[in-house]
């Protein structure tokens, strides 16, 4: 069952390094403007972080059998161990952690640019429309005479 949870591991961590290097991947899209290119990455992405949750939710379920139901997280186990495996599996957390922590820095500045880039589109096309519109409202009155109306208020004349 020791076996297990190190297998187990040691396939969270590879997950970890395969996110990144799509993460990494998804950066350089961005960075690049493919919008096509993005979204079958965003897609692998969220697909592998499913693959992930069950790793852990089957992890979570080797620890509480591993400590007859004693402890649910692995660092919860560690005292339970013996010293060899024990370094063992806090060498592949640690990696983890670290490989997690990365993965998250990365996630971060790829959030970073996909919002820039969203309102930068998104002031472009509130400036394009701007210019669209009209400034002044010229057309055909209901009698069908070109009739415009006046921007500015002007002086009224009348006589008695």
């Amino acid at each position: 069952m020791l076996h297990r949870l190190k297998e187990n591991l040691a396939r969270q961590g590879k997950a970890m390094l395969l996110l990144h290097v799509l993460l990494e991947e998804e950066f350089s899209r961005l960075q690049d403007r493919d919008s096509r290119g993005v979204s079958p990455l965003e897609l692998s992405i969220q697909e592998l972080m499913r693959q992930l949750m069950r790793e852990r939710e089957d992890l979570s379920r080797t620890v509480g059998i591993l400590s007859e139901g004693k402890a649910r997280k692995v660092r919860e186990l560690l005292p339970l161990l013996a010293a060899e495996d024990r370094a063992g599996i806090e060498a592949q957390l640690k990696t983890l952690d670290d490989d997690e922590q990365r993965c998250a820095r990365q996630a971060s500045r790829n959030q970073q640019l996909a919002l820039a880039l969203f309102e930068q589109s998104s002031k472009l096309l509130n400036y394009m429309h701007s210019k669209l519109k009209p400034t002044r409202v010229e057309g055909y009155s209901a009698r069908g005479r070109y009739a415009s109306k006046p921007g500015e208020s002007r002086l009224v004349r009348g006589t008695l």
